[in-house]
């Protein structure tokens, strides 16, 4: 769901909910089953939705019936889903650019595997805006009373704790859990909306440091500029770890605080915890928020106009998407493969900035490439 609110932002209405790894099934809200088409009412003859799951081996329909008209912006694929890299996924990708993945490894599949000009956009939650305002400096709370801001763990493994958060944080810290367990919060769509926002708004709002293993309140958290630390356990990971837990957490770990076994399988990874530091790379985070906003401006007008009027992008991308910058007037023969390698120096510390975009974030990269 906390997927699902970040897709809503930028939604009018939500007429019917597409199934996952069916994607010729849809229901509505009162929980009515749906196969092919459903009868929109509202002169529309293809469903809009927002791609930005995992789909994984168990997913019966790739690429999406010709009712569908998705926006591919963050997929996430694993090695062993032949069907995203099949010959008709490969054309329907061209049809489709920019293809957007959640994560790092998914974008590489997707060149690698089938060709499609992939882009890596980052996590939808991402585009989320902070509920409360922190400090730039040291992501402090802005006028929040000590007494009511946390140390907050959600869903990580008790004997993982123990080893690495400091006993007298783990006895005063909130625990919290993903994993909805009442009953009318299951069965009522708009119930677990209201409870991933309490959730959003707890991150935002009354926590001091969130520690997790779910990337699915780490990437939130991190949006809200909480300070976040990512328990990278292969042993608890939720979905798995080893090799398929790396590959859900490429480049998105980059954006949070990472603690994770050596070699030898010891803890033995610092944290300021009184005095915790900011997330790193948040310019790289509002860079890549940016060009997931910019696709859904440019791909249906929509989109644009609930991302204005519910404040999730400000009213410029609407100039923005009647230009030509890309991704609105380009194609698949714009895409990385045809790009120019620019090789320079820079001071990083000249590119230091605090509101940041796609260039200054280049730039700096390759100020700290070449000292």
């Amino acid at each position: 769901e906390m997927q699902q609110l970040a897709a809503a932002q930028y939604m009018p209405y939500v007429s019917h909910f597409v199934e996952r790894q069916d994607l010729n099934l849809s229901w509505s809200d009162g929980g009515r089953m749906i196969k092919g088409p459903p009868a929109l009412g509202t002169g529309e003859s293809r469903t809009r939705f927002i791609a930005n799951a995992w789909y994984n081996s168990h997913m019966r329909v790739w690429p999406p019936p010709d009712h569908l008209d998705p926006v591919l912006l963050a997929l996430h694929f694993e090695k062993d889903v032949p069907l995203a890299y099949s010959e008709q996924a490969a054309a329907y990708y061209k049809t489709r650019w920019p293809v957007g993945s959640r994560e790092e490894s998914t974008a590489a599949l997707l060149g690698e595997k089938a060709g499609a000009p992939a882009v890596w956009n980052g996590d939808l939650t991402w585009t989320l805006s902070p509920l409360c305002k922190r400090s730039d400096s040291d992501a402090s709370l802005a006028g929040a009373s000590a007494a009511k801001v946390n140390y907050v763990i959600v869903d990580v493994d008790e004997a993982v704790l123990k080893k690495v958060v400091p006993k007298h944080i783990l006895d005063e810290a909130v625990y919290i859990s993903h994993h909805i367990t009442d009953g009318p919060m299951l069965s009522h769509e708009l119930a677990r909306y209201a409870g991933v926002f309490q959730a959003l708004r707890q991150y935002s709002c009354t926590t001091k440091v969130l520690v997790t293993s779910r990337l699915h309140a780490a990437m939130p958290a991190a949006a809200m500029g909480t300070p976040t630390i990512l328990i990278d356990d292969p042993a608890s990971l939720p979905g798995g770890g080893g090799d398929s837990g790396e590959m859900r957490l490429a480049g998105l770990e980059n954006v949070v605080h990472v603690l994770r076994p050596d070699a030898a399988g010891e803890w033995t990874q610092e944290f300021n915890w009184h005095d915790p530091p900011p997330n790193p790379e948040a310019d790289l985070r509002r860079a890549k928020a940016h060009f997931s906003k910019l696709t859904l401006a440019c791909a249906d007008v929509n989109y644009l106009d609930a991302g204005i009027k519910f404040g999730a992008m400000e009213p410029t991308f609407a100039d923005l998407a009647a230009g030509d910058t890309p991704p609105c007037k380009a194609g698949a023969a714009d895409s990385t493969q045809e790009a120019i390698h620019i090789t320079t120096g820079a001071d990083s510390n000249f590119l230091a900035m605090r509101n940041g975009v796609a260039i200054a974030t280049w730039a700096k990269a390759l100020g700290r490439s070449n000292p």
